[in-house]
């Protein structure tokens, strides 16, 4: 944890006695924050457990943390000296594979009846912590690149439709002069008019559900800028590239052919 004032436990905040209450504690920032109307909690005192127990002297404010799960906001916490513990963490720039043989060997010449299991890096506590929410997320990316794929499928079949409509006015435009990327800015411009209209509508109803979305979110605001942003800009990128080609044949379309057949 890092310290954000004061100082960190020692030996010297155990109880006097060797049991009852501590004599130095240390708080979250929330805790301070709380309980100390935002002002340095550092020297304070806190009675904690029963009523009527001695008082313990804040020694030092730590940075908030989540214990049980990354979602949840810090809670405010108290932490006292322990004599027992049951787990361990080790901070260290080394290979994990030799502190863990390191470690072995000190708790081994401590106590060889302790044994040492279920040892893990802080990263892999973070991922096992973060599988459920980033397997959602994985799915819900399938579903939303396979939504977009049908958009654009169905954006190229009315496109091709509308070409196919057209085809006599295309074929007259092309015999009055026009070239090949007057024709292919046309339709291009008119699959872009229907993707920007298309895109207005969801940018507005998901700017009407941004505050309902934002319980489901972490670390990410619900009106994200960058969301916002790049997902129109990759929608239109792809809408202009299924475009293209009812536009190319669009272009090629024989005018003498095409009026023949009007």
């Amino acid at each position: 944890m890092r310290l954000m004032a004061g100082r960190f436990l020692n030996s010297g905040d155990f109880p006097a006695e060797g049991f009852g209450v501590p004599r130095g504690v240390v708080v979250s920032e929330s805790f301070a924050r709380l309980y100390f109307h935002g002002g340095d909690a550092v020297g304070g005192r806190v009675q904690h457990g029963a009523p009527g127990n001695a008082w313990s002297t804040i020694v030092g404010i730590v940075a908030d943390v989540r214990h049980s799960s990354l979602e949840k906001s810090p809670q405010p916490t108290l932490y006292e000296p322990s004599w027992f513990a049951d787990a361990l963490a080790v901070r260290t720039a080394l290979p994990p594979e030799t502190v863990i043989a390191s470690v072995r060997h000190v708790m081994h010449d401590i106590n060889p009846a302790v044994a040492l299991s279920d040892i893990q890096t802080m990263r892999d506590r973070t991922t096992e912590a973060s599988a459920r929410r980033r397997f959602q997320t994985v799915l819900l990316a399938a579903f939303a690149g396979i939504a977009v794929f049908l958009a654009l499928v169905g954006l190229y079949g009315l496109l091709s439709y509308a070409v196919r409509q057209r085809r006599a006015e295309t074929g007259v435009r092309v015999a009055l002069g026009a070239g090949r990327g007057a024709v292919v800015g046309m339709v291009v411009r008119h699959g872009l008019t229907l993707t920007g209209a298309g895109l207005a509508v969801g940018l507005l109803a998901a700017a009407a559900l941004a505050r309902w979305a934002s319980s489901l979110l972490y670390g990410v605001r619900a009106l994200d800028p960058v969301t916002f942003i790049v997902v129109p800009v990759f929608m239109i990128a792809a809408a202009a590239i299924a475009c293209f080609v009812p536009a190319w044949k669009a272009a090629r379309i024989d005018p003498v052919s095409s009026l023949r057949e009007q």
